[in-house]
């Protein structure tokens, strides 16, 4: 029987064909010699598959899906499909450096509480020059980590190395919701039954170009990220509630199109702790302040489009008591820029309607 590898290193892949060859062979030059490189390609429809067959390799494994599934489905097949004790990611437009596996599989070793490994992360422009004074050094520590949660991510998913045991035990498969964003809210669920930590070393090359989908879903990435962070912030405060006050907001906060709703219910709970003079032992009142006021700026700043609903929902907030009357005055007039946007879209789409009403009749 063949011996399962130490590591199973998971690349997904869809329409990679650019700079596919250049991801694998980092991985293949790694100076930790027992792992095997899974591949799953996802319904490519460029020359991915001849790239990935055109490599003749014992430690590549390759599997395709009929048909484009999507990245969360792909990463839970890699989940599913991987043999090793651990499992490192790279995305296929990306590389390593050649002695990430080795300093990752040592530090895990020597770290059996740590259930989650990142490192430093260097950009790169798409042709594979470094940026200067573009390295994401991401902390160290639990502790820190843990805190980075509650304002953006603290970890890059391409870099990280997992215990396959922690996702399987722990049923840390990703949530098909989050079509991006993904990845946070693995991290989220995984600090509540594991440790995290970064290697602060540049261990991996994010290459940055216009095809990415972090790029191309930019607004639905924001909404992501700021539901999770909400979820990170309330669970810092529900300690201190009795259920009933609570309501459905835990089961809630698993919806993002529920986001409004939910900040703003969070919101009330802030305030409640400020006017009771509860301290959380964890963080301050005027952290607790700051998150959910960058939380809100970043919701605003994702929304494509704004409407007097809208803003009477902001009204309610603590947040909109913290805005100049410039900034109100503003945000009002963006609400009704939006309003009229969505009008004239309306009336297109009747217009639309008719016509073809009309198209038929005739």
């Amino acid at each position: 029987m063949k011996k399962a590898p130490k590591v199973t290193v998971f690349m997904p892949v869809y329409n990679g064909e650019k700079y596919l060859k250049e991801a694998i062979e980092s991985i293949l030059v790694q100076t930790f010699p027992d792992f095997e490189l899974l591949i799953i390609d996802d319904g490519s429809t460029d020359g991915s598959v001849t790239v990935v067959k055109s490599i003749h390799d014992s430690r590549i494994r390759f599997i395709q899906n009929e048909r484009n599934m999507g990245l969360p489905y792909t990463r839970n097949k890699g989940f599913e499909l991987a043999e090793g004790e651990y499992i490192a990611f790279i995305d296929c437009d990306d590389t390593s450096a050649p002695d990430r596996l080795e300093k990752q599989v040592n530090f895990m070793d020597e770290h059996p509480e740590v259930g989650i490994c990142g490192s430093w992360v260097q950009d790169v422009t798409s042709e594979g020059r470094l940026i200067a004074g573009k390295v994401r050094q991401y902390p160290a520590e639990d502790r820190k980590i843990r805190h980075m949660l509650l304002w953006s991510p603290p970890l890059w998913n391409p870099s990280l190395i997992l215990r396959r045991r922690v996702i399987i035990d722990h049923n840390l498969f990703h949530n098909p919701m989050y079509i991006i964003g993904e990845d946070y809210d693995l991290w989220v669920r995984a600090s509540k039954v594991t440790q995290l930590a970064n290697i602060p070393e540049i261990l991996h090359y994010y290459r940055r170009h216009d095809l990415q989908i972090s790029t191309r879903k930019s607004v639905e990435a924001v909404w992501n990220v700021c539901n999770l962070q909400l979820g990170v912030l309330f669970d810092l405060i529900k300690k201190y509630f009795p259920q009933e006050e609570l309501g459905t907001l835990e089961t809630d906060l698993a919806n993002p199109k529920l986001l409004t709703k939910n900040i703003l219910a969070v919101d009330r709970l802030i305030e409640k702790i400020k006017e009771n003079n509860i301290l959380t032992g964890e963080v301050s009142h005027k952290t607790l302040e700051a998150s959910h006021r960058d939380l809100w700026y970043k919701f605003l700043s994702g929304l494509p489009r704004f409407d007097l609903k809208l803003y009477n929902a902001i009204r309610q907030s603590s947040f909109f008591r913290t805005l100049s009357y410039p900034v109100r005055l503003k945000l009002w007039l963006k609400c009704l820029a939006g309003m009229r946007q969505e009008w004239i879209l309306q009336m297109n789409n009747l217009k639309t309607a008719l016509d073809r009403k009309v198209a038929v009749q005739q």
